[in-house]
């Protein structure tokens, strides 16, 4: 088992980033607000949804949002090693698809 820690500062860098990027998407919307002190955030990410519409974000086409089934849990991929500089700097190569 690997114990992963978050700060409240990186939860709430987390936050600002996603509202920033998606906080006008309607995927976002049923999940507003999300507030950093609590476990909405992860609450919101655990199935991968919004990661994907993240990486979209950062690579037009990057995830065929058809593929994405929201009522599932998972979606075949592993997150290693992604912080928030990350995604504002564009790099989304820190993810790898289970299939490969």
């Amino acid at each position: 088992m690997t114990l992963f820690t978050i700060s409240e500062s990186e939860k709430a860098s987390y936050v600002d980033q996603i509202y920033s990027y998606l906080g006008d998407h309607p995927f976002l919307k049923q999940f507003l607000p999300i507030y950093p002190a609590t476990k909405d955030l992860f609450n919101l990410v655990k199935d991968g949804v919004l990661l994907c519409k993240l990486i979209n974000i950062v690579v037009l086409g990057g995830i065929d949002e058809r593929a994405v089934n929201i009522r599932t849990h998972g979606i075949g991929w592993t997150v290693v090693n992604i912080r928030t500089q990350d995604l504002v700097e564009g790099r989304p190569q820190t993810w790898k698809s289970l299939e490969t």
